[in-house]
């Protein structure tokens, strides 16, 4: 009986101790945090934001609203993340704590590779994220893309993305394009029957592409005006939608033949 009772208070001599060494680290872990959150060394003096090219770092700070006397163990980067990738130009942010007294805030900006028109002018990237108005007066230096409407991305939000994601095939097609390149369009016109046309800056000549494969569409097109570069006469439209062939009508034939005439006569 005598050792039952004493294994029974040794345990329990075991366990008291056990629980009085968690409360003492316990006391000591909450005292730490308590003087390192209240410590004159981790309170923030210095915000870096780096990636800034359309934005401005001005902006960004006082959307932060970044108290300099905060420490920095209080401040949720999380949130502060969530915060600066609100901003429409900003595809995401990396922050992080630089000790003992720094936040670092790096920043991607969305390129933007085309300009929308819905009820007003949008910036719309690469991926088809509309994230920012043109403001006015802004020089026009993307291909416009036309067509679709707000209500559209409500009523049909499927065919409306699949739509924007052709012309967005269409605009990467063009890049460094020897024959037609991006600055050679001004209008990517945008139809839920008749798919994609495109318009020249020049002349606003249509080039009709349909719903599909633009790929090799865009390199009979592109074989087909080379050959009407060489030609004095100016095309009216140029149709694409044909299997192994294009379709061009050309404007001021009779123009032209009555010139040749008036030369050889």
């Amino acid at each position: 009986m005598g050792g039952v009772v004493y294994r029974l208070l040794k345990g329990l001599f075991k366990t008291t101790k056990l629980v009085l060494i968690i409360a003492v680290l316990a006391f000591i872990l909450r005292f730490a945090y308590g003087y390192m959150m209240d410590s004159y060394l981790l309170a923030l003096r210095k915000v870096t934001i780096e990636g800034c090219q359309k934005t401005f770092e001005r902006e960004l700070l006082s959307m932060t609203k970044l108290d300099r006397k905060s420490n920095i163990l209080s401040i949720d980067l999380a949130k502060l993340r969530s915060t600066v990738e609100a901003h429409p130009w900003i595809e995401r942010a990396e922050i992080r704590r630089i000790f003992p007294d720094r936040i670092s805030i790096k920043i991607v900006e969305r390129q933007p590779v085309a300009i929308i028109l819905l009820d007003r002018l949008y910036y719309i990237d690469g991926q088809g994220v509309i994230f920012a108005r043109v403001p006015k007066g802004h020089q026009i230096d993307h291909p416009v893309l036309t067509g679709l409407h707000q209500d559209d991305f409500k009523a049909h939000p499927d065919q409306s993305r699949e739509l924007v994601s052709k012309a967005l095939r269409l605009v990467r097609s063009m890049e460094g394009g020897e024959v037609l390149s991006q600055k050679d369009v001004s209008e990517i016109h945008m139809d839920k029957t008749f798919g994609i046309s495109i318009y020249t800056n020049d002349d606003a000549i249509e080039i009709k592409l349909g719903i599909d494969h633009y790929e090799a569409k865009w390199k009979r097109l592109e074989r087909v005006w080379r050959h009407l570069q060489a030609r004095p006469l100016k095309p009216a439209y140029i149709d694409c939608n044909y299997e192994r062939r294009v379709i061009v009508k050309m404007r001021d034939v009779t123009a032209f033949i009555e010139e040749r005439l008036m030369k050889n006569s």
